[in-house]
């Protein structure tokens, strides 16, 4: 937990708190999809790809787009230009503590970054890692070997769209990681 934003200190938008229940209201699942500050060569690419993912999967998402919003280089220099869109089944957001939020959502996608895949892991919540350097590549690994999740080594629309349908449908991975949770958070720090 962040000592600093944890759930017991955040209050979320009101919106999202809607998002998530009108979302599960109506039988949908809802995943976290971000990837932190990873600097991406395409990021409207790779935004476009997580979109019609989302979108083929049937999930909804509540999208942290720190990857899109970082060290990019403007293509035009037409500041009114309007972003297209989102479809409504997307909730972006900057930020959100993983303890608040992981405890309401079915499964969480991102880079593997060993706080954020501890954070999924205790939370109980199946696991997809995209990952892009460094132990991500072993986390990821992990993941698809303990059966709690699966690790995307190349993102495109349908091997995205598969692992969210994956995460969020099939008994086994949701049962895995729901005791691979159980079993982290029985243990009280360090051993």
């Amino acid at each position: 937990d962040d000592a600093d934003v944890s759930a017991s200190k955040w209050n979320p938008p009101p919106d999202l708190e809607q998002f998530i229940d009108n979302a599960h209201l109506h039988g949908k699942k809802v995943v976290y999809i971000g990837f932190g500050s990873i600097v991406v060569s395409d990021p409207e690419a790779m935004t476009r790809a997580v979109v019609e993912a989302i979108v083929q999967s049937g999930v909804h998402a509540i999208l942290s787009k720190g990857w899109s919003d970082r060290l990019q280089v403007k293509k035009t220099t037409d500041v009114s230009e309007p972003e297209t869109p989102l479809p409504p089944q997307i909730y972006t957001i900057k930020s959100v503590p993983h303890d608040w939020l992981f405890q309401r959502i079915e499964a969480a996608c991102h880079h593997g970054g060993a706080g954020t895949t501890g954070a999924s892991l205790r939370a109980g919540i199946p696991t997809i890692i995209k990952p892009f350097f460094g132990d991500q590549f072993f986390w990821g690994d992990r993941v698809e070997a303990l059966g709690i999740g699966s690790c995307v080594r190349k993102l495109t629309v349908d091997s995205l769209a598969d692992a969210l349908i994956q995460a969020t449908t099939d008994e086994k991975t949701i049962a895995k990681a729901k005791l691979v949770g159980e079993k982290i958070r029985s243990v009280s720090g360090f051993i």
